[in-house]
């Protein structure tokens, strides 16, 4: 019967299978997605799989310094006697071996998106915790100049790629060292760290290695779910209830659940479609004098939302709408023309950051005490300065954005 001092601690067992099973899901997922990002067919795909490799990764980072600590302060159980000392000398170098790899790999890899720069081109793509909050960069690294950016961006990339290699290769070493102890020489090594129970046990460390056990299923399981989630959707549903739609007061009234300003492209060959969720829209409706109406439009561009986390955190940043320097984007009416029978085109500008641009005509139709205000504005990325570092080719999201307004008004009451 196998002496409980001589296996590892429930705790220990519970952080070693927990950094394992991730391991090597982020292993198999970053070789996929390293050859994936490139072929247009699977790069929407590649693209969420590159925020959950980071996830994982920074995970990773966070157990083994965990188990570090654990190990530090708890002295693992002695190799078996049957073991030679050149033997447990080389299992020493291994585990130490495994320590370095499994901070170096995730630390390389923080360091290469710190840089925010692929290949010869920006790259101003946050990095997400599995979609709940944003990662800072090390050593504030996108701030550098260029060319520091571009040859931190290989070393680390290069770097990364290496070290990850190499823990393959040691944990390919390790799992048939594992199973040679435990199935060949039969010194029930591996049996050290597995959640078998055992007579001798006391009831509490039964019950230590039942939730070793649960909180390991449910954490890879949670993983699982995670890493599924990048091939179900790209985003999930806006909730049109978060909306803030107003108009000011003495003009015609928005109707807030029959109204709406959406958007929607394409990015690394996905759709999206998103909308704006405060807006303002000030129409002076003037139906004996149509052509002395007034209207304008206030957006605030930092509500733009598309149910995708990423684009959800990028969109503000100073690339896209730089909502620090440009809270607002405005639409304003220059002429009416009529469109019988009771219509009229609306042609007016919108002025995106400190870009102003003709845009097509609206559509205005009235009926009664109320008012439609429908249409579709096709917009030029290049030409509204929107992603032109990271993306001037239009390689990632498409050129032409469309932005679709429908709004109903109600006459105000005298």
């Amino acid at each position: 019967m196998q002496d409980q001092s001589a296996r590892y601690s429930a705790v220990a067992i519970t952080l070693h299978w927990l950094i394992a099973g991730l391991l090597l899901a982020n292993i198999a997922l970053g070789v996929w997605m390293h050859e994936a990002i490139d072929i247009a067919a699977s790069r929407g795909l590649a693209v969420g799989a590159y925020q959950l490799h980071k996830s994982l990764g920074l995970s990773i980072l966070a157990l083994v310094a965990l188990r570090l600590l654990w190990r530090l302060s708890h002295r693992p159980p002695p190799l078996p006697e049957a073991i030679s000392r050149r033997q447990k000398w080389l299992a020493t170098g291994v585990h130490r071996c495994f320590y370095l790899l499994m901070l170096s790999v995730p630390l390389t890899g923080w360091l290469f998106v710190s840089t925010q720069w692929r290949g010869d081109i920006v790259l101003n793509v946050e990095t997400v915790w599995f979609d709940q909050f944003n990662v800072p960069h090390l050593f504030n690294l996108h701030r550098e100049s260029d060319s520091v950016r571009q040859s931190a961006a290989k070393l680390f990339a290069d770097a990364h790629a290496l070290l990850a290699f190499t823990m393959a290769l040691l944990i390919a070493l390790h799992i048939a060292a594992a199973i040679a102890h435990q199935w060949h020489q039969r010194d029930r090594l591996l049996s050290r760290m597995t959640f078998a129970l055992h007579p001798n046990q006391t009831g509490g460390q039964r019950t230590a290695h039942w939730l070793g056990l649960m909180t390991t299923a449910g954490v890879l399981l949670a993983a699982t779910y995670s890493g599924s989630s990048v091939f179900r959707s790209t985003g999930a549903e806006v909730d049109m209830y978060a909306a803030a739609i107003s108009s000011p007061s003495g003009a015609w009234q928005i109707i807030p659940n029959a109204s709406a300003i959406h958007f929607s492209g394409e990015h690394a060959g996905a759709l999206f479609n998103g909308r704006f969720l405060r807006w303002t829209i000030d129409a002076r409706l003037n139906t004996d004098d149509i052509a002395a109406s007034q209207l304008a439009v206030a957006i605030e561009t930092g509500s733009a939302r598309d149910g995708n986390p990423l684009h959800d955190r990028t969109l503000p940043e100073a690339e896209w709408f730089d909502v620090a320097r440009f809270p607002s984007a405005y639409y304003r009416l220059t002429r009416i023309e009529p469109r019988p029978p009771n219509g009229y085109a609306l042609f007016g500008s919108l002025q995106i950051k400190d870009r102003l641009i003709e845009v097509a005509p609206l559509s205005l139709v009235l009926d009664g005490d109320v008012a439609q205000i429908s249409g579709d504005v096709v917009l030029d990325r290049a030409s509204i300065d929107m992603g032109m570092q990271s993306d001037p080719h239009a390689d990632w999201v498409s050129a032409e954005i469309i932005v679709s307004i429908a709004a109903s008004l109600q006459r105000p009451e005298d």
